[in-house]
């Protein structure tokens, strides 16, 4: 009965012990990084044709690399990601051209892990991206906005 009694007792400790590793990997884990979704401009752009520009980001990660497909997006035309580069700190691209024009962006994240959820949280956009989103119309700098990004989360 003794020896019962001892081996329950070390299938239940076993058990526990399991069982807290785990909670505790779990708390320790960061969210995983997902920055897909719709960025704003806080400011204008100098070009007051460009009042609109928005861009929208939608990223998952495949074999550790990064497949992006995105746009940016002003009144009423698509402007489609033709280069891009994306880390958990930096995103870069520049769009097709359309009609000889095209943009391009450079900045870097200032959230981290599934930007979704701190949109939750606030329950209104989130700046999520400092950066500096530029207008070549035929080659030729047409206008920039140098400014912080708020973030939504896509459709």
């Amino acid at each position: 009965m003794k020896r019962l009694y001892f081996l329950l007792f070390c299938i239940s400790l076993f058990f526990t012990c399991l069982i807290e590793t785990q909670a505790a990997r779990n708390a320790n884990t960061k969210p995983g990084f997902n920055p897909s979704g719709d960025y704003h401009p806080l400011k204008e752009t100098e070009d007051k044709s460009d009042k609109f520009a928005q861009f929208v980001l939608k990223a998952r990660k495949k074999r550790d690399k990064w497949k992006v497909v995105g746009d940016v997006r002003n009144t009423g035309i698509s402007y489609k990601f033709a280069s891009y580069t994306l880390t958990e700190k930096h995103l870069r691209f520049t769009t097709v051209k359309v009609g000889g024009v095209f943009y391009t962006f450079d900045g870097k994240f200032v959230l981290n892990g599934n930007f979704a959820k701190h949109f939750s949280k606030t329950g209104r956009g989130v700046i999520a991206l400092e950066g500096t989103l530029q207008k070549f119309v035929h080659g030729k700098k047409k206008g920039k906005i140098k400014s912080s990004f708020l973030y939504y989360p896509g459709c």
